[in-house]
């Protein structure tokens, strides 16, 4: 309300939603962050944590993506348009591919969705290798019983071919020991964070070896997507204000040359979904 001597004049504020399209009407997204192996600005980044390395990813996506597309599941796919690439197939055949699935919660689904998103995304019918990271989670809640569907759900994976070895990570030796007993399709690798272990304790090297599980170290956080990072990176690309949004599941891969251990692809997808009210 504004006012003058001899005149008042009212003025009235309106509101109007800025949110993208797809970030208003669709309860899922999936984002297709490319191969960052070809981006000169993470190349010339110094080194980034594995967050970093996706929120970055992520909001480079989103902030230069000038289209999507949405299919009947109320989904919208955004893909990196300067990095985004599938596998060509006359390159599969001299590489190594890993995918690493990061699960936001013991949900057999996220799995299904994450291993057949990725796929399809690459362009590829499988990979060699996926590795499951479980939800982070107390020593209290993790137990064999909550493992057996996420897993049943890789099994299903690997009997239909998508993979020919799938992995853990951070499992303890007795964890370790209890899935791999209860299994049908075994694990063959466990990641170990140093971050949380200056050494690979010695009961899980000793027992890795008696039954032919290889053991590796990796760096990741042990959420990978945290809720105020994920707001953070939506607000500052498309400033997407909606609180609602977080991470179902998240995928890493990447590609080495055989016998020469060069790196061709690396890059991450995320499924992100909208809470419902």
């Amino acid at each position: 309300l504004y006012k003058s001597d001899n005149h008042q004049v009212t003025f009235h504020v309106v509101m109007v939603d800025i949110t993208p399209e797809p970030f208003s009407t669709s309860s899922r997204v999936i984002v297709n962050c490319g191969n960052i192996v070809s981006w000169n600005k993470i190349r010339k980044k110094a080194i980034l944590t594995s967050t970093e390395e996706l929120t970055s990813s992520i909001e480079n996506t989103l902030a230069t993506t000038q289209s999507y597309t949405s299919s009947e599941n109320d989904t919208c796919t955004f893909r990196n348009t300067g990095l985004y690439q599938t596998i060509k197939e006359d390159e599969r055949a001299n590489l190594t591919i890993t995918l690493k699935i990061f699960l936001s919660e013991w949900d057999e689904t996220q799995v299904t969705s994450a291993i057949d998103t990725s796929l399809s995304e690459l362009g590829l019918s499988t990979v060699d290798t996926v590795i499951l990271s479980f939800p982070p989670c107390t020593d209290h809640e993790f137990n064999l019983d909550i493992i057996k569907p996420v897993w049943q759900a890789l099994e299903d994976a690997a009997y239909k071919n998508k993979m020919k070895y799938v992995g853990t990570a951070d499992l303890t030796k007795d964890r370790l020991k209890c899935l791999f007993e209860w299994s049908s399709v075994k694990p063959r690798i466990n990641q170990m964070n140093l971050a949380h272990c200056c050494i690979i304790p010695q009961d899980l090297a000793t027992y890795a070896k008696e039954v032919n599980i290889r053991l590796f170290t990796h760096n990741d956080e042990r959420c990978i997507l945290p809720v105020n990072d994920l707001q953070q990176t939506l607000k500052s690309s498309l400033n997407v204000m909606d609180l609602s949004w977080h991470y179902r599941w998240v995928t890493r891969y990447h590609s080495v040359i055989n016998r020469r251990g060069i790196v061709t692809h690396k890059g991450y997808m995320v499924e992100l979904e909208k809470d419902v009210q």
